[in-house]
């Protein structure tokens, strides 16, 4: 079965119930959040030992000019089209310096799997 492709747009926790969206990023997983799109081999998914060791822990990082922190809340939205979302919980976030002096954050996700887990995020559902 062929991978999906994903379009990312984040949401930051305003209140319990309501998340702001942003614009849709145009590119699969942008580097800058999750550099494990196969589109991007200078920056590889750090091993469990690389984010506990030698990986600079954030507090938080910035996309589109919307600052995140841990315990945000996201929105993964599917190039399928915005009926196929998922909504994450920001769990940690890193940085490393790439060779080329860039640095690159990743940031470690919970995923809300049941209408359940997000009602308070999105009441109509």
């Amino acid at each position: 079965m062929a991978k999906r492709r994903r379009r990312l747009t984040i949401g930051k926790k305003k209140s319990a119930r309501k998340v702001q969206k942003t614009t849709a990023m145009q590119d699969v997983f942008s580097s800058e959040l999750y550099s494990w799109s196969g589109r991007d081999d200078r920056d590889r998914k750090p091993t469990e030992t690389e984010w506990n060791t030698t990986m600079e822990r954030c507090g938080s990082f910035e996309l589109n000019g919307f600052v995140f922190h841990k315990g945000d809340d996201a929105i993964v939205h599917s190039a399928e089209g915005d009926d196929n979302v998922w909504v994450v919980r920001i769990k940690g976030i890193r940085r490393r310096t790439l060779a080329d002096g860039h640095k690159k954050s990743w940031v470690h996700v919970q995923w809300y799997y049941s209408n359940r887990d997000i009602a308070e995020l999105v009441p109509s559902l």
